[in-house]
């Protein structure tokens, strides 16, 4: 914390601040929100610093993500030829794979290897059991493993989110260490999503669904197409 500045003041500008940039909808909730935490703390240039220093930063933040990409329009291209059909719905996010990353040092620094070749016996044996465990209609997975799948269901905020307020909540911690946690988690989490966008753009390799209802014409022998296999869970 800067000296001389009220940390709790710092807090609730920031809030104010990036809330009221990122949902200026709701600016009248957010400035109420924020007036509550004012009268809180007592009038004086520790309350007007930590408010500077709050908005100064945020300004900051801003700035530096103003042109990463993330606004960027999308132009994803099916793969398709004159005059066939393919679903119109666009992918989710394609442009994510451009955007400047926070600690990454572009969005490929950690691109997996390849998919398997299609006439491996490494993609025989994740296809079946993709096959076997993933469907909707699966007599082979287990309980527990319908349980995993659910939990994973979720994306990272819902998930790591919920977890680091378990963590900012234990006696013992402090405001500024709860910031830091928080920024260090979203910021690695926003990293992972844009190195999954970049990995998955980049090979364009067909879902389970395409390929197991076209398991005849991958080349393996080992891959038996199932015409109505559906997943477990809607990717």
């Amino acid at each position: 914390p800067t000296p001389g500045a009220s940390l709790e003041a710092a807090v609730a500008a920031a809030n104010r601040a990036m809330l009221a940039k990122l949902i200026p909808s709701q600016q009248a909730i957010i400035d109420h929100a924020y007036q509550a935490v004012l009268t809180t703390i007592a009038d004086g240039p520790a309350k007007s610093n930590g408010v500077a220093v709050a908005e100064k930063a945020v300004a900051a933040v801003l700035a530096r993500r103003a042109n990463d990409g993330a606004a960027a329009g999308e132009s994803y291209r099916p793969h398709t030829s004159a005059g066939t059909y393919v679903p119109t719905v666009i992918p989710e996010a394609p442009q994510w794979r451009y955007r400047t990353p926070w600690l990454m040092t572009n969005p490929s620094q950690f691109r997996p290897g390849p998919p398997p070749d299609l006439g491996s016996d490494v993609w025989a044996r994740d296809y079946n059991e993709v096959k076997a465990l993933g469907g909707k209609r699966s007599q082979q997975r287990t309980a527990e493993q319908t349980e995993i799948a659910r939990f994973w269901e979720e994306v990272m905020p819902p998930i790591y989110h919920a977890i680091v307020r378990s963590v900012a909540n234990t006696p013992g911690r402090d405001i500024t260490r709860n910031a830091r946690l928080f920024a260090a988690v979203t910021q690695a989490s926003d990293d992972g999503l844009i190195a999954v966008f970049d990995a998955k753009y980049h090979y364009g390799f067909w879902r389970p669904l395409t390929a197991i209802r076209n398991g005849d014409i991958d080349g393996n022998d080992a891959t038996e197409r199932d015409e109505s296999w559906v997943p477990f869970i809607e990717t």
